[in-house]
């Protein structure tokens, strides 16, 4: 889609919107609580909000990052979303692991590590969805008729978990009225990165059934992508060169397979090869970052460097098609729209 359809689309969508304007407005109430509920560890729960009723917003952090760290990165996006008229949180707790590193200690056995996986990955996302069903959406004025919901790497990863329940273990817990979803720097890849590099490119069984980027792949564990949120709810961001999901080598002639997981996780553009804009007429779907269009940041690594890159990444000035200010406009205009 080019930059100036989105910008179209987005105008229609906001119409009468702030978007995000300079704030006059009164002052934001904090949200900062703490959610222990019976499984996984403690969920901090860390915003703001308008006075009075506000739709919610969902922020789910990266794994491996401590929570204040990823605060500080959303903080300003928060503060924005926030002063527009939402509840805005981010939901999480102090630290977590990603969740394939549970399959680590039974490789090579894989259907051994997938089932270890996509346990840790059900504690996790059960974990969240306590705080936010019983949490985040018990604080007075937090509207969860309709929930927004953004992911960062681990954190997408939860957040899918979340859109698209039942999922085969969680069992029948009522789903959460998520109504749309954006997503940075994550695929369904199996073990992504953090199993080893010699791991087959398996797409991942918690989230796709079969559909192997290798010659064979481990039973289906999980469930299907579009069991409640459809393809048209969904937004996904990436780079070319991320390490974890698909392009450990970061060549852009190893780069083939972040194509091929976005889009089976997208369910748009697929067999269309290196298709960088997949972002469709509703604004949902995928977008690669080309290599070579956001610089690595001294000693971290391309899967970190489109969040931390300043002046090229996902949350830098600029107004891109796929960067925070016309994702976040596409998130809250399809979550809450007509």
């Amino acid at each position: 889609m080019s930059p100036t359809l989105r910008a179209l689309l987005l105008a229609a969508a906001t119409t009468g919107a702030a978007a995000f304007a300079p704030y006059t407005g009164p002052t934001l109430e904090t949200i900062d609580q703490e959610f222990c509920g019976d499984i996984g560890p403690c969920q901090r729960i860390v915003g703001s909000k308008k006075p009075g009723p506000a739709p919610a917003v969902v922020l789910l952090p990266y794994s491996e990052t401590q929570f204040d760290v990823t605060l500080g990165i959303l903080k300003p996006t928060m503060d924005k979303i926030a002063e527009q008229g939402y509840s805005v949180a981010l939901i999480g707790p102090d630290y977590y692991d990603y969740p394939d590193r549970a399959g680590e200690p039974l490789l090579p056995n894989i259907p051994a590590a997938a089932a270890a996986v996509l346990g840790n990955w059900t504690e996790v996302a059960v974990a969240a969805y306590d705080a936010i069903k019983d949490g985040f959406c018990q604080i007075d004025g937090v509207d969860c008729s309709k929930i927004a919901v953004a992911g960062f790497s681990g954190g997408a990863g939860i957040a899918t978990m979340l859109s698209t329940l039942p999922v085969l273990s969680l069992g029948t817990i009522p789903a959460l009225p998520i109504t749309a979803q954006l997503t940075l720097a994550w695929a369904p890849l199996f073990g992504a990165g953090a199993l080893g590099v010699d791991l087959p490119q398996y797409y991942h069984p918690v989230f796709v059934n079969g559909a192997p980027l290798g010659p064979s792949a481990p039973p289906p564990l999980g469930m299907f992508m579009n069991a409640i949120l459809p393809p048209e709810k969904r937004f996904s961001v990436i780079s070319e060169q991320d390490e974890r999901f698909g392009n450990p080598s970061t060549d852009e002639a190893a780069s083939l397979p972040v194509f091929q997981l976005q889009q089976l996780y997208s369910d748009f553009c697929e067999g269309e090869g290196k298709k960088v804009d997949c972002i469709q007429s509703s604004g949902a779907g995928y977008y690669v970052v080309p290599a070579g269009d956001i610089a690595l940041v001294p000693g971290q690594t391309y899967h970190v460097s489109i969040t931390t890159n300043p002046l090229q990444g996902f949350f830098a000035p600029g107004g891109q098609v796929w960067q925070a200010e016309a994702a976040f406009e596409w998130l809250l205009a399809t979550a809450f729209g007509p």
